[in-house]
């Protein structure tokens, strides 16, 4: 956890939130305590005077914010950390990704941003951000480490630049939630790439999408797949190592857990 102070002489604080719950849900077998990142506001009596929690699609006990800063804007604050998705069939198998969310001042969850170097493993990663700067353009500094139990290197060093709504992906803090239907009853999954045409790296933004299990499946105009990644959830920036593909065109696509394609988009890796 870490603390700022307020303007009013109290104290921002950023943690995580705990509550008891038998795990695997709907069995006795185990209890634990899951926590929710959260921001709170503290005053000079120690009374909490708001919290802003922000969602996941699981708890865990290893979920939580670590870092806090006033947000570049002045209005607010932004706080990083990571969150934790157990298997639901074993324990000990888990991912976690790096997190990021901001708060208003007076306790609304503005924004949050998952995200995730991707290798071919499914589970036993961890991609964990553990310091925050701010930066003279609004952006902001990420440093932390990215680990895998079976693909070498076994851990790298992760440090990241974000702009000033948590994006590495220009553009991210526009898409919406499409998974309900919208005019005429359509719906579309959005996906970003950046940069295009890239080079050593592809940041790909998988937007909002009920399904959250899927793949990204990278293709070159010959009809190959050349790619695959299994993906545990939407809403979620992926970084991929683009630096062993050859220069050319290739298509990403974005499939669900039905083998439903939701998203296809070029892009040119350069020389």
């Amino acid at each position: 956890s870490d603390v700022l102070a307020a303007p009013d002489g109290g104290w921002i604080v950023a943690t995580g939130i705990g509550r008891r719950q038998n795990y695997p849900q709907g069995q006795d077998s185990l209890t634990l305590l899951f926590y929710q990142p959260a921001i709170v506001k503290i005053n000079e009596a120690g009374n909490r005077q708001w919290q802003a929690l922000f969602r996941s699609n699981g708890l865990a006990d290893g979920t939580a914010f670590y870092k806090i800063v006033h947000s570049t804007d002045e209005q607010g604050y932004v706080a990083l950390g990571d969150i934790t998705i157990r298997d639901t069939l074993s324990l000990g198998r888990y991912m976690r990704f790096g997190w990021l969310g901001k708060a208003s001042e007076t306790g609304d969850s503005i924004w949050a941003r998952y995200l995730q170097y991707l290798t071919n493993e499914t589970y036993g990663f961890e991609h964990r951000t553990y310091d925050l700067k701010t930066c003279p353009d609004g952006g902001y500094l990420l440093c932390g480490f990215a680990t895998g139990d079976t693909i070498a290197p076994y851990q790298r060093a992760w440090l990241m630049k974000v702009d000033e709504y948590g994006c590495l992906v220009p553009g991210c803090q526009g898409i919406t939630d499409a998974s309900e239907p919208g005019i005429g009853g359509k719906t579309a999954a959005r996906m970003l790439l950046y940069p295009n045409p890239g080079a050593e790296w592809l940041y790909v933004h998988a937007g909002p999408w009920r399904d959250n299990r899927g793949q990204l499946q990278i293709w070159d105009v010959q009809g190959r797949m050349v790619d695959l990644y299994d993906i545990s959830r939407a809403d979620t920036t992926y970084i991929i190592h683009a630096g062993k593909y050859l220069p050319g065109v290739y298509w990403v696509r974005w499939i669900d857990s039905q083998g439903r394609l939701l998203a296809t988009e070029q892009w040119v890796r350069g020389n």
